[in-house]
């Protein structure tokens, strides 16, 4: 605050250190280019513009669009398709892996190979980059009709691959790539910004990631019908 004035008697204006004394007065300071511009100013309280995330999406569109069909592929057929999956063995021997231990087996394997895929992708340089990603979420569709071609109860479909070998192959790549795959795309999407805008890049591909279980759990009833004839049963 300023004192009195020297020797007329009159109080000055009470003024803050700036010299803003009202909500006009910060306004005009603002127009007239004395503080951030109101760009700065949104970043500042956190107002993130569509038109700012759709420049961003439109940079990490390749690794967004890629794990978000990663995980529509990994949760149409995990755990809806794999908790029918039987052994050949099934019910002509008294080992316990081969009866009630052999759907818990593939949830074992799936979360170490998924884990193992992870570490692979942050430990050693990607095999895919930002430009042809996408084929390795494109190519993870094929284990949809794979694992519906497996030994699995009360299938409609024929079963190609009977040998517990075939599911069990075939749930280690599932699981490597899904961690892989997956994992490379989250760390791509906010290296191909600059480092001002990684934290948006980082929620987008989050929201993508969450999409995708959205989707796969919407995608494990048809896939079911498909094997079991309905989803109810």
């Amino acid at each position: 605050y300023r004192g009195r004035g020297g020797g007329d008697g009159e109080d000055d204006d009470i003024r803050s250190p700036g010299g803003i004394t009202s909500f006009k007065d910060s306004r005009l300071q603002s127009s007239s280019g004395e503080t951030a511009d109101a760009g700065s100013v949104e970043k500042s309280l956190g107002i993130i513009s569509v038109s700012e995330v759709m420049r961003i999406l439109s940079i990490i569109k390749i690794p967004a669009a890629t794990v978000f069909l990663v995980f529509v592929t990994t949760i149409s057929l995990f755990p809806a398709t794999i908790v029918f999956l039987r052994s050949e063995h099934h019910c002509q021997t008294g080992e316990r892996f081969f009866n009630d231990l052999f759907v818990p087996f593939f949830f074992v394997l799936f979360n170490l190979g998924d884990f193992l895929g992870r570490l692979i992708a942050g430990h050693f340089s990607p095999i895919f980059k930002p430009t042809n990603v996408w084929l390795g979420g494109l190519l993870r569709i094929a284990y949809i009709p794979l694992f519906l071609l497996c030994n699995v109860a009360n299938s409609q479909l024929p079963v190609v691959f009977a040998a517990d070998a075939w599911p069990i192959f075939l749930m280690i790549t599932f699981a490597l790539s899904n961690g892989y795959v997956a994992s490379t795309c989250m760390q791509m999407g906010p290296a191909l910004v600059p480092s001002g805008d990684a934290p948006l890049a980082g929620t987008i591909m989050i929201f993508c990631l969450t999409a995708g279980l959205m989707g796969g759990a919407a995608m494990s009833f048809p896939v079911t019908a498909i094997s079991q004839g309905s989803v109810g049963e």
